[in-house]
């Protein structure tokens, strides 16, 4: 039965669409030209919004296939997106799911010449040998057709993705550029509200700070239901927890950004690649972890726990804290002792006043596409993308079809419909499998920058829509209670961007020498972490500390770092 409404709604919405697009699909030109139009304050606005090409409606059907990780999306025809699409440009696309090594299906699709229209690829040496195939298509040829794409990307993305190759655009990257409010990556303490308002709500901050909070918490809250509680819990079991996520205090500070859990940090303030397990900022995270593993508050088991099991412990109630994995079902968590996510920095990060550092993405070279030479239709391809970074494209692909899951009111605000909030939040008759909300963003082009009418193109990119819609009352007590503007609140008073440039595209071959030798660089580093978080004192602390970097320096480690600073400089030298 929910099938069958399911498709009576989709039905429903089709019927909706036709109404509220009939008017913008009336033969205009095929590229958007820069427009001014009077907005209700008088202000002049550029609109850059795309029109539908003069001959779109009379095109035949083109059907294009692309293969991506396992998804449920399968044809897009059946979206309420996929038909603004198929009517404006008679395009549809066929979603072929592959659960496997994606990066060798990449590879054999090369080899047999059986690659997509628009292909995936996972990485620039992919890229670089679809490029030294002849598979993929110059974009520059598409220019004229494609206004948006270069006002977008401009001189900040199609630099660095010229870069890869001999200087001849022929990709483009998903995910960037993102500067909205929920762009902001806070994984940090996830504390039980129950436990925050016994004490009027605090924020602690810094380590110390943390341990005495947990401490406290601990005596008060003994028990739950029967069972002992916990101070703070993770699931280290997980490939990313003991490698990635318990030394990660670097990444709280100003000068540190997160680009990989593998043998090397890099410093923003420097420009320059830095070892990982030396970082003075790695040994004060596992020094905190130590204390609380010395003050019985780190919950013993979470070095051999899962998410599934960590995430059992949330719903339960006996973890009074959890570290960094705050993504788990949190509806599943009773009211009154939800969790909230509080920042944490290191001693020396808060005595210093340092801000937080917010990694912006400038490349994310495994999210890359690109046009191939087996497109019947390049060009027909190349408008569909230049509609998609239009603001008319951004918002339909993020929110949905105007009239139907968005209005804009009185004065020209956005604001999203009941429909729409229930597509957004993957209701079912509403879901993205009826309405199609980000799923041709991601092959199309996805970024999150204001449009010309002052909002973000996804509206829940703003922190205070997406709280309103999305956060559970008790977690909006929570936000009240710490007296923050929104769920973001701290963050945003307290942060600074830092971008990766082409840093976040540097690697090294794991099959060569150095790239072995950078897998045993993380592999000496994650063995010894449960050894200096088990420590018994500090004394034991510092000996097994400097143990470890007896045995770290038996390795040839700078020559690791030493590599990635020279193929930072070169590709640099190469970008100009």
């Amino acid at each position: 039965m929910k099938k069958f409404f399911s498709v009576i709604l989709c039905a429903a919405l089709i019927v909706a669409l036709f109404a509220a697009c009939g008017s913008t699909n009336n033969g205009g030109t095929t590229a958007d030209t820069p427009a001014t139009t009077q907005n209700n304050n008088n202000e002049t606005a550029n609109t850059n919004e795309a029109t539908t090409d003069s001959s779109g409606g009379n095109r035949d059907e083109y059907r294009v296939q692309i293969i991506r990780p396992a998804t449920q999306f399968t044809d897009s025809s059946l979206t309420a997106v996929g038909q603004v699409i198929k009517d404006k440009f008679n395009i549809e696309f066929e979603i072929i799911a592959y659960t496997g090594d994606m990066r060798e299906r990449q590879n054999l699709m090369l080899a047999s010449g059986d690659f997509n229209e628009i292909q995936y690829m996972q990485r620039d040496d992919i890229v670089t040998s679809y490029i030294g195939a002849g598979a993929l298509l110059d974009l520059e040829q598409f220019k004229d057709i494609m206004p948006n794409f270069w006002r977008v990307y401009g001189d900040v993305q199609i630099p660095f993705w010229r870069a890869v190759g001999d200087g001849t655009l022929y990709k483009w990257e998903n995910f960037v550029p993102r500067e909205g409010e929920m762009d902001i990556e806070t994984n940090d303490i996830h504390v039980r509200t129950d436990v925050l308002e016994y004490y009027g709500w605090p924020n602690p901050v810094s380590a110390s700070e943390w341990v005495a909070f947990l401490r406290q918490a601990k005596i008060d809250f003994p028990e739950i239901d029967g069972q002992p509680t916990v101070g703070i819990t993770s699931c280290f079991a997980e490939s990313w927890g003991l490698q990635g996520t318990m030394p990660i205090m670097y990444e709280k500070g100003d000068t540190y950004l997160p680009l990989s859990n593998e043998g090397y940090t890099f410093n923003v303030k420097t420009d320059q690649f830095e070892d990982y397990f030396k970082n003075p900022y790695v040994k004060e995270s596992f020094a905190f972890f130590n204390t609380l593993y010395r003050e019985g508050l780190l919950d013993e088991e979470a070095f051999t726990d899962t998410f599934d099991r960590m995430e059992q412990k949330a719903i339960s109630g006996t973890a009074l804290a959890i570290w960094y994995a705050g993504w788990f079902n949190r509806n599943a968590v009773p009211y009154e002792r939800q969790y909230f996510n509080l920042p944490v920095q290191s001693d020396t990060s808060v005595a210093q006043g340092q801000k937080r550092l917010i990694r912006m993405e400038t490349t994310r070279n495994f999210e890359s596409y690109g046009i191939t030479t087996n497109a019947k239709h390049p060009e027909r391809l190349a408008e569909l993308i230049d509609w998609a970074m239009s603001d008319e494209g951004q918002i339909t692909v993020r929110n949905g079809v105007e009239g139907v899951h968005w209005i804009r009111d009185g004065s020209g605000k956005r604001e999203m419909t009941e429909l729409g909030i229930a597509a957004k939040k993957d209701v079912e008759g509403a879901d993205n499998l009826t309405v199609g909300l980000n799923f041709f963003s991601m092959f199309l082009g996805h970024y999150n920058l204001k449009a010309a009418d002052g909002q973000f193109h996804d509206l829940f990119d703003h922190a205070e829509i997406y709280d309103e819609h999305f956060l559970t009352p008790r977690q909006k007590e929570a936000v009240a209670g710490l007296g923050w503007k929104n769920s973001k609140g701290w963050y945003i008073d307290n942060m600074a961007y830092g971008h990766t440039g082409l840093a976040g595209s540097i690697y090294i071959d794991s099959t060569t020498d150095l790239g072995r030798l950078h897998q045993q660089m993380t592999e000496v580093r994650t063995r010894w972490t449960s050894r200096l978080v088990m420590a018994s004192s500090e004394a034991e602390f510092e000996s097994l500390y400097q143990q470890a970097m007896e045995e770290y320096d038996r390795l040839d480690h700078e020559s690791v770092i030493n590599e990635y600073n020279r193929l930072y400089a070169e590709a640099k030298a190469k970008l100009g």
